[in-house]
């Protein structure tokens, strides 16, 4: 569903995201990573490891600098004006959305962008737990977890078959959190969807993924199954199980 080749991202060569600090240094190094469909890939570092970069360049908000990147085969940054490859989660839901815009229209706002399908705002509203009397509510009328549900909600509506969740449970409190990752398993088997799942957080990707790829300094130093984490090798990686147990 999701192949990178031999990514690189360096600030240096994009007027855009030019950083003094980082002049001269790939933020992103020659990262490879595929996801294959219908799986949740967790892509784990600290801060500084370059993972909003990396969401940035997925969510076609960045151009890198060389590499490829490609969904469902085709490069996202040679698709036509009107499609959109990845539904987008992000951990601050309050910044998210606009607060001057009702629950009806933040949602509505992605049906029009990639035309009028087969479900209402009411439906995706009902397919995140949400009836349809939050249609006409503002964000400062929802809680945390409302909230980040109608965003999860917008990310549906643009049809994507990809869904990139930025730390999208980290700003939540712990019960609202497993209600979140509850839903958005739900969600995946239901609707068959691909899940990249960016965190600093191992215990929350390890509820959530079936992949996980450790990210330090730029790169993917190690990649493995959940369930075999107790054979992770690389220094780094080992160190963020330590701090765990």
């Amino acid at each position: 569903m999701i192949s990178i080749k031999e990514l690189e991202v360096n600030y240096e060569n994009n007027r855009r995201f030019f950083c003094r600090k980082r002049q001269g240094q790939n933020v992103i190094d020659n990262l490879n990573l595929k996801v294959e469909k219908g799986t949740c890939a967790g892509i784990i570092g600290e801060s500084g490891s370059g993972k909003s970069t990396l969401a940035k360049v997925i969510c076609g908000l960045l151009r890198p600098t060389s590499g490829s990147l490609k969904i469902e085969g085709t490069s996202i940054y040679s698709k036509k004006k009107g499609g959109l490859s990845t539904g987008i989660v992000f951990q601050d839901y309050t910044s998210s959305v606009n607060p001057r815009m009702s629950v009806k229209e933040i949602v509505e706002e992605s049906i029009i962008a990639v035309g009028r399908g087969d479900h209402t705002v009411s439906e995706y509203l009902e397919m995140v737990g949400l009836d349809a009397g939050f249609m006409y509510r503002m964000p400062h009328e929802l809680s945390g977890g409302q909230l980040q549900r109608v965003c999860i909600a917008r990310a549906l509506a643009t049809r994507a078959r990809v869904l990139l969740l930025d730390e999208a449970v980290s700003s939540l409190d712990a019960h609202t959190q497993l209600e979140i990752m509850e839903l958005l398993k739900v969600l995946k088997r239901k609707y068959d969807m691909t899940y990249l799942f960016i965190t600093h957080d191992l215990l929350t990707a390890t509820f959530m993924c079936d992949v996980l790829h450790i990210l330090y300094r730029g790169k993917i130093v190690e990649s493995c199954d959940v369930s075999r984490l107790s054979e992770l090798r690389h220094p780094y990686a080992r160190q963020l199980m330590e701090a765990i147990l």
